[in-house]
Parts: structure tokens; sequence; C-alpha cells
């Protein structure tokens, strides 16, 4: 695994052209924004195709495209895997390093192995992913199991997109920090034209850990994303 895998985030003043989002955790509220994201990109695309067979030039479709691909989301996880709290305790366990487990003072409880859901099975079900499709039309139970729940939303968002994690997710990463920085013209950069006055802007500071290795560094964003419930936030 690469700690940086978006250089553009690198640098503090915005980059023309795109937006960049951090979604701190990688549980299903990560799991269901980047997969909402992918969706509309996918529709898009697919809207464009048609128009052009059609020999139709739709700028409402081009500006959709534009504002979509200019969105460059990155989710961090401490954890080796993805999940949240819908994992088993063994499987957040053998996915969190020694290093992760020293640093990190709020640790999040996850679900034990053998729970089973106390919410009626089609109040959790997705328009887009049925359960029909996930369990192959197989009779399922009223109440469903914690790994059952897991593998469903997991298979929700690869589907159509194999390479979903690779994609939006940095594993293995954890968030120690981050800062809401404005950056301000100075007084005489306000008397100055108006193309100086533009350097002012405001970014969010985000300092992340390797937790393999143990090494820091700060990236920086347009928008930060809150996903992962109450545990960590006091630390952040």
């Amino acid at each position: 695994m690469q700690l940086f895998t978006k250089k553009d985030t690198n640098t503090m003043k915005p980059i023309p052209g795109t937006l960049r989002v951090a979604v701190i955790g990688g549980g299903p509220a990560a799991m269901f924004f980047c997969h909402a994201l992918e969706t509309q990109r996918r529709l898009e695309q697919t809207s464009t195709k048609r128009t052009k067979n059609h020999g139709h030039n739709n700028n409402n479709n081009n500006n959709n495209n534009k504002q979509l691909s200019s969105l460059q989301v990155t989710c961090f996880e401490k954890a080796a895997t993805p999940g949240g709290v819908w994992k088993s305790a063994a499987e957040a366990a053998s996915s969190t390093t020694a290093t992760a487990k020293n640093h990190h003072q709020h640790h999040h409880k996850p679900i034990y192995e053998e729970l089973w859901t106390n919410s009626i099975a089609y109040c959790m079900e997705f328009y887009d992913y049925t359960f029909d499709k996930h369990f192959d039309g197989k009779t399922i139970p009223m109440y469903l199991p914690r790994q059952d729940v897991n593998e469903y939303l997991l298979n929700r968002v690869t589907r159509s997109c194999p390479n979903f994690f690779e994609k939006y997710f940095d594993f293995g990463v954890e968030v120690v920090r981050v800062a809401w920085i404005q950056q301000s013209p100075s007084p005489s950069q306000q008397q100055q034209n108006k193309k100086e006055q533009e350097e002012a802007f405001s970014v969010f500071e985000v300092t992340i850990r390797n937790t393999q290795t143990g090494q820091s560094s700060v990236r920086y964003f347009d928008k930060c994303i809150w996903a992962a419930g109450m545990n960590g936030m006091v630390s952040i």
C-alpha cells in the first residue's frame, strides 16, 4: 500500500478544476458516499454516449460530467479492510496493526461475531441491489446475521466497480488531526488587482499516519466529510 496516492493533495493551494474531498472512515457511510458518486458518474457517461450517438450536443450533460470528474475523493481508513463496525471483533483485530493500537486511544467497538440484527431485513435493502440479486433468489430470515449484512454492503459497492476500494480508499492510514486553514490576503493585496486578491483561500489540513510504518504527513483538501460515527472525533 502506498501512503500517498493523490499527489494533488500535497499542495495547500486549491487546484483549478479539482475539488479535493477527504472522507474520514471506511465503514458504510464512506462506502455509500463513494457508491453514490460512482453511480452518478456511470449514469452521466452512459447519457453522454447516448446523446453523441444520436448526434446531439447536451450542454447539461457536459457540465455534469465536468463537475463529477472534478471530484477527487480519498477515504482514510486506519484498518486494513473496509466495513467499519460491521466487521467482527476478530476481523477488526486482525486488520489493525500494533502501531495503530498504540496510537489510537479511542477504539471503536466492532460488532461481535454471532450478532443478528434486530431490524427487519427488508428495511435494510437497497433499491439498486436487491436481496434477490445478492442471495440469488433464496429465502432469507426475517433478521439477518452480521456477516450477511457486511457481505451485502461490500458486494453492493463492488459489483459494478470491481476496483472500488482501490479507486477511493486509502487503508492502513489513520487521521490524527484536522485543521481548517484560512489564507487571507494582506491589506496591501486588498488594494491590488483582482488576480492577486484571488490568492486568498481556505483548506482543510489533514494530518495522517501510516499504521504500518508510523510515518506521518500532511494532506490538503477543499472539503472534509466525517464518516466514522462517534469514534475518534474527540481525539481529532
